[in-house]
Order: structure tokens, then sequence, then C-alpha cells
């Protein structure tokens, strides 16, 4: 006799046929006593697995409830499709015997037609692996699966039709064959049910899905449609219409499979505006001070934006005095019939915090001492958000690192709290050589050997030649802010340089040495003293120049410069947010310093760099530059030492060293002399191309001049030219390439002019 059962509703029908079998059938009578138990039919499943799912046991008396449970139990198991219990009569009892069918194994799991996902990614997706049991139910989940991730691609038009092929008795085939379609381009955003917001502005908040133009092709995507409803929800929601109702968006496809228009029905509901601010909890500050430094007032249209800056002034204000963990709430009271909405904030401010341990993470070549020396927080100190932010933006300012985090977590008790300061090093050190053409250098050939982070310690060494038509320089830098691990700053300067101007060469050799130190008790401010022994000679120039051949040849300056400067910018090698203010005033000879010129030379400069709202790292950068020189040398002007503008660090539409004041020779000749004075104005507008990259694209506008000793700065004679280019963020330093055209072009003046240089912006 026999019990047996198979999966599914026939599966439990047999069950309970089994139940009922042993309850009319003598050979199940109770009493029995099992002597052998045996499995077969096990071809992929060990024998051992099926005898775990089964209860009764030898030497036991024969139940018929056990026996049912045993089936429901093998399968429970999910590796069986039929089971049958036979029974058979041995001497002092019974033996019985379990007969099973396995489901079949997956010998292999394939994919035919996929083009846009890959096999490997599939496999991840299907979850179903070669010498697995086969389920069917595990078959369609997977399809489900494929057909979601073809969604979230746009590509919703994709097929997926599974396959199952035996291969031989007890083993299958699991075959996905993929019919992909081209994802349909997006001709039509069609948004209903607006009445207070004008479509064009929705289309502008939907930051996501665009539709195609007349140039430009838009595939669709899911994913990216529901970020523009995203989106969609908080611009509304930032003009106070806090009931949005959005419903989910409509695909019509056109015949060809090509295009789809989108529709999005909304109900905007009403636009409250702010009734009653309210802060309850634990207060730091009385309720009325905390409400006048909130974006949200009394009166105005509820906007989402302000809400979210209100409580990060919160979330600071109580970080700043040590509550790491303070807890912001909000209730929005909304009463639609006078369309306002009450706010209450509620504030939890817990236990002070105190910083525990800060540790340092992706430094693989900086010294730990380099990072830590910029920092304004220090272990066992009482947590300050404040400082945690200024430390960041001060490691940040380096220049060495592509991103800085500072990440707290939780230390080892609850009034305790971790910091890892986590940086990705970018190239500080490299070898390059380059050759190339410009319209004011002709052929030129350039190399540098550079260390912003030499050894890892912050020390930044630099080798450079740059030779050409024009130019013959030299230089040897070596720059430590941290000099002996003190405050104080040195810095060495050697260098070799002759640059041809438009009627001769100025010839300059020798060196500086610079010492320095921030000034006590303020964040950005330094002070420095550099003295120069320059070498300076005026060479190539024309004979019948009277004005040249009257300059002193060879001569020797001693010069010392005090520089005050305030410098706020966010990066030093490649700001894009910050200021710098500059002062510098340098005094030659008059007995004190060496040398045979005496002179006073004084440069003023102020930059500010603007992040564009809303974008994704555009920025306005603007410049001031004012030179001024006091030389009393008679006729002997000291060519070499006045301000000649042109050239990319100051009008990059003229030629290096073209607009100035220029001395009329006896022959009418003009002779460029240079001036004592210069104002210069440059305004940068910088798009980001690629950031992994280090590439921008600038837009440019100058206006300046020189003048003369006897000329007054006069705004209304100053020279203008605009431009674009490139700027590289290249591994031995920041590259410039800007073509500028002059605005009011002269007789003998090119119509554009191309600058390359290495270096920062101005």
């Amino acid at each position: 006799m026999r019990a047996e059962g198979q999966a599914g509703g026939y599966g439990l029908w047999m069950m309970l046929l089994a139940v009922l079998l042993g309850a009319v059938w003598p050979g199940w009578a109770a009493g029995q006593v099992i002597q052998r138990i045996e499995v077969e039919g096990t071809r992929g499943i060990e024998e051992e697995t099926i005898r775990s799912f089964i209860g009764s046991k030898v030497g036991q008396e024969l139940s018929r409830e056990q026996v049912s449970e045993d089936i429901q139990a093998i399968f429970a198991s999910g590796f069986v499709t039929d089971v049958r219990v036979e029974e058979e009569e041995v001497p002092g009892g019974l033996a019985l015997t379990y007969i099973i069918a396995e489901k079949p194994l997956i010998q292999e799991v394939s994919f035919t037609g996929n083009a846009q996902i890959k096999q490997d990614d599939l496999e991840k997706l299907v979850e179903l692996k070669a010498h697995a049991i086969f389920d069917p139910g595990k078959v369609q989940e997977a399809k489900a699966r494929i057909e979601e991730e073809y969604q979230k691609k746009g590509l919703f038009l994709t097929e997926v039709v599974p396959e199952v092929e035996e291969v031989e008795p007890g083993r299958v085939r699991v075959i996905f064959h993929l019919h992909e379609y081209k994802k349909p381009q997006v001709k039509k955003i069609e948004i209903f049910g607006n009445e207070k917001i004008s479509e064009r502005k929705l289309h502008q908040a939907m930051q996501g899905v665009k539709e195609s133009g007349a140039f430009t092709r838009k595939p669709y995507n899911r994913e990216e449609m529901f970020r523009s409803l995203y989106f969609l929800d908080y611009y509304y929601k930032d003009h106070g219409f806090l009931d949005l109702k959005v419903a989910s968006p409509e695909r019509l496809l056109t015949p060809d499979l090509r295009q789809v228009y989108i529709g999005v029905g909304l109900e905007e509901g009403i636009q409250y505006r702010v009734g009653t601010i309210t802060v309850t909890g634990d207060l730091l500050d009385p309720e009325a001070e905390s409400k006048k430094n909130f974006a949200l007032q009394e009166g105005e249209i509820f906007r989402q934006s302000q809400l979210q800056m209100d409580i990060q002034y919160l979330t600071d204000r109580y970080g700043e005095e040590g509550y790491a963990l303070v807890d912001i709430d909000y209730q929005l009271d909304r009463h639609p019939e006078d369309a306002i909405v009450n706010l209450n904030y509620m504030i939890h401010k817990g236990k002070k915090v105190y910083f525990e341990r800060i540790e340092m993470t992706g430094n693989d070549k900086t010294h730990d001492k380099v990072i830590r020396r910029e920092l304004t927080i220090s272990e066992t100190q009482l947590y300050s958000s404040k400082e945690l932010r200024r430390s960041q933006a001060r490691v940040q300012r380096l220049g060495f690192f592509n991103s800085v985090e500072f990440i707290p977590r939780p230390g080892s008790a609850d009034d305790r709290v971790n910091v890892d300061v986590v940086i990705k090093e970018r190239p500080s050190g490299a070898f390059s050589a380059g050759a190339g053409y410009s319209t004011t250098e002709d052929f030129f050939f350039t190399a540098q050997y550079s260390q912003q982070n030499f050894l890892g310690q912050g020390l930044s060494l630099s080798l450079q030649t740059q030779i050409s038509q024009r130019t013959q320089n030299y230089y040897v830098r070596f720059d430590d802010r941290y000099f002996l691990d003190s405050n104080w700053r040195f810095a060495v300067n050697l260098f070799s340089t002759e640059q041809r101007y438009l009627d001769f060469t100025s010839a300059r050799r020798g060196g500086s040495l610079t010492v320095g130190r921030p000034i006590p008790h303020t964040e950005y401010v330094r002070t420095s003293l550099t003295y120069s022994l320059v070498q300076s000679n005026l060479e190539n120039y024309a004979k019948s120049s009277s004005i040249y051949r009257r300059q002193p040849a060879n001569t020797l300056i001693g010069s010392l410069t005090t520089q005050l400067e305030r410098n706020a910018l966010d990066n030093y090698l490649d700001p894009t947010k910050g200021s710098l203010l500059s002062a510098g005033v340098e005094v030659a000879g008059y007995n004190v310093f060496g040398g045979e010129q005496d002179f006073i030379k004084t440069i003023l400069e102020a930059q500010y760099y603007q992040p564009i709202p809303k974008t994704r790292g555009t920025y306005l950068s603007g410049r001031v530059l004012l030179g001024l020189l006091d030389y009393q040398g008679g006729e002997d002007l000291l060519i070499t030492e006045r301000f000649f503008l042109g050239g990319i660090h100051s009008l990059r539409g003229y030629e290096y060293g073209s607009v100035g004041p220029v001395f009329v020779e006896d022959s009418e000749f003009e002779t460029p002399i240079g001036g004592n004075k210069e104002l210069v104005f440059n305004l940068d507008y910088v798009i980001p191309i690629s950031k992994e990259m280090g590439l921008k694209f600038v837009a440019f506008y100058d206006i300046g001049n020189a003048f003369n000793d006897n000329e007054e700065i006069d705004l209304s004679n100053l020279r203008q030219d605009w431009g674009a280019g490139i700027r590289w963020m290249s591994p031995m330093g920041p590259l410039r390439f800007e073509l500028g055209f002059p605005l009011d072009r002269r007789e003998g003046e090119r119509s554009e002019v191309f600058n390359f240089a290495i270096g920062t912006n101005f």
C-alpha cells in the first residue's frame, strides 16, 4: 500500500488523501513498529537531506499523523514535485519507503538579444544559478526584475520572454530572450491642472526629463522622469502649495515607437502664507532672537527651501555650543480656510558632545601633520560645527586635494564624537614638457618639474623653463609655509628671464628671499618681507631710439617688499569662491638695500570669486589692480621697472607689453616706454566642462591702461578687450589657453591674440 503527494493544489489533495487512507487502511493500524525507512528517487539531492525532513523514526510505532507531516515537510522543502510513501510488512513490523520525484536542476542560465545591459549585470538581477533547483516562480520574478531594470533605463518597450528547455531528464536550461527597442525621444511634456504657475516655469523647474529640440535628442528615462516629478513637487512646495497632488505621468507612444508624449496631471491646491512661528523645547536664545535670524518670516509665502535653511541655522547654532546631536523637528498646522500655515519648531538639544578622535584617511602621500596644522578643532575639545566647517575649508584651501570631507561618527560614549577626515589627493608632482605655436610667441618650448606637496610635507618646489622667440625664462622656486613646523613662511626664488617686448628685451637675473607669517588672531591675514637682488638690463633695442640709449645698462637693484595679504579664497591654486586683498610696497636702494637705483613701487590688488546660484560649479571672478611707481631718475626712466600692459595677466586682447605710454622720437617714431601708473579690471565667467579632468571654459572681459609720469589715471582713456578660452587644472598646475580680441583696435594691432600660461588665474 502507499500514501503519496504532488506539488501545488494537487499535492495538497494527495496529502489529504494520504491521511484518509491511513485512517481506513488496515496496514496503517496503530501499534506496528517501524523496522526500516528507505528513501528512493534522489538524483541531485543528498538522501540525508530528505531524511532530515522525516519525523518518523526506526523503532517507533507507526503514526499516520507523523507520516502526513513527513509528506508536508518534504513538499515544503521546495525540492520535489511528488512524494509517495510505501509500506512493506517485514519481520517484527513495517518498512517505510519514501519515493520522491525531484524538481529539475538548472544546468545553465543564458540571455539573448541584450545589447543595453551587460551579461554580468543581468546575471546579478535574475539570481538564478547553475546547479540550483528549478523554480518556475523564481523565473517569473527574474523576468519582472529584468523588465524593471529596462524601465529604469527608459527602454520600457523591451520584451522579456523566458524559455525553459529540458536538456536531459532532471536538468533544464533557462533562456531569457530579450527584444530591445531604442529609447523613444521625448517629443512633448504636457502639464495639466496648473493655474497659478506657468507651464514655462514648471518646465524650467523639472530638472531631469526634457523635451527634444530641433538639434537635440532627449531620450526618455523613467528614473529621470521621477526625478523631474520630485523637482516639480519641491518647486510647488517652495511657493507655498503644500497640498499639491501629482498624478502618475501618462505616456503616449507614436505609431513608429520613436517618440513619446508625456502628460503630467496635477492639482495645485491652496497657496499658503506663514501664520505664526514658534520655537519650543530646549532654547539657547530667546524665541524672538531666533526668529529674527530665520529666513521664513510671518506673513510671507511659505517656502520649503527657507524652512530647510532655518533648520540648518538652528542646527549650526546648537552645534556651535557643543550640541552635536541636537534633534530639531517641526510641525506644520495648516488652515486652508485662511490660507495660512503655522510653524512650530521643537528642539531637543541632548547632551554636550566632545571630540574624541580625529583620524585621517586617503592621505597616502601627505603627512598627517600637513592636515592637522590646518585644523581649528582638537581632540577633547567641545564640539563646534562652526570650527568643523572652518577646518574643512582650511584643508581644502591648501590645493593639494580633489576633495575634503569631515565625517562625524559616534564615539565610545554618547557624549563623544569621532571625526574622519576623508581626502582624495590630487597629483601634486609632475614633469611635463611641450612645444607649440601661438600668435604672440611663435614657436615655443616649455618644460617644468613641479611638486606642490613636495615629500608630502606641504612644501612647494618648482623648476621651470620657457623658451620662445619672445621669452627665455628659467625659474627655481621653493616655498615652505610652515618653516621648521612653525607659523613662519620661508621662500627662495632664483630666476633668469628675458622678455621680448615690441621694441626691446627686458633681461632680469637674480633672486629673492621671503619670510612671513600670519597675523595673530586673524583667519586669513598674512604679512611678509621679501628681499630681492636683481641685475636688470635693457637689450636688443633699436639704436636709433634715443630714449632707450639713455637707460642704464646692467643696473643692480636691491629692494625690500613689504606685503600685507588677506587671502580668503577657497583654494589657493584653483579658486571658485572667496576673496583676496593684497597690498605690497617695494622700496629699492636709498643706501639701505643695496643696488644702484632708488624707487618705491606700490601694487594694490583685489580679487573676488562668486559662485552662480543654481548652477553646477559656474562662477564669476573679478580683479582690480592698481600699480604706482615713484622714481625720480630724470630721463633715466628705468624702463624695466615700469608698467606695460597686454598679455594673459592684464589685457588679454593685446600683445604682451603693447599697451601703455610711448615716447615720440625726433623721427616721429613712437617708442613704448611703459607707465608709472597702471589700472586694470578683469572679469571672467567660468563654466566647468569636466570636474574629473579639471577642465573649464572661460569667457572674459578686460579694461585698463598704463599712464605716463605727467598723466593722471583717466577712466575715460582705458583699453578694452574680450575673449574666451580653456583652463586645465593639470598635474603640473593650472594651464591657461585663451584667445582675446581688442574692442578698440588701433592701427598696427593684431585682430586677435592667443595667450598661453602656466599658473593661477591672475
